[in-house]
């Protein structure tokens, strides 16, 4: 964004979504928008929780949060746990967090944001919808 110009003050990470409308479904960009954004969760390390001995429920530590993230942000570092006992662990975080706390905040503003451009949107899908059969009838004779 500081590139394209654009003033970017206490950002501290970005995240990018991007939605590709196709064919015939081209014009249902708004239902498809809101299907996607319906699976677009932030997880909640901070939040995350554990059993400890007891059974009570207790706060993550900074390793075991710092370990969860990078599992959950690089999947394939599974495979770099030499512990069974510890992929266990991290297993069962997982799943006693019912994944690990989910937020949808930012999928919430994204499809209010997009509700707010509707038209504006519509007219882009539409004018690009319109190039493109253009496109094919000179490709087709």
């Amino acid at each position: 964004r500081k590139s394209a110009g654009v003033k970017v003050e206490g950002v501290k990470s970005w995240e990018r979504l991007e939605l590709q409308v196709r064919g015939k479904k081209a014009d249902e960009w708004l239902i498809n928008s809101k299907k996607m954004l319906e699976c677009f969760k932030m997880p909640e390390i901070e939040k995350a929780i554990k059993e400890d001995k007891n059974g009570q429920r207790i706060p993550l530590n900074l390793q075991e949060k710092a370990m969860l993230f990078l599992l959950l942000q690089n999947p394939n570092e599974w495979q770099n746990i030499g512990s069974n006992s510890t992929k266990t662990k991290y297993r069962k975080i997982i799943k006693e967090n019912d994944c690990f706390g989910l937020n949808n905040d930012y999928a919430d503003l994204a499809f209010d944001q997009l509700k707010i451009r509707k038209k504006d949107l519509d007219n882009e899908v539409k004018s690009f919808l319109f190039e493109l059969k253009k496109a094919e009838r000179k490709l087709n004779g």
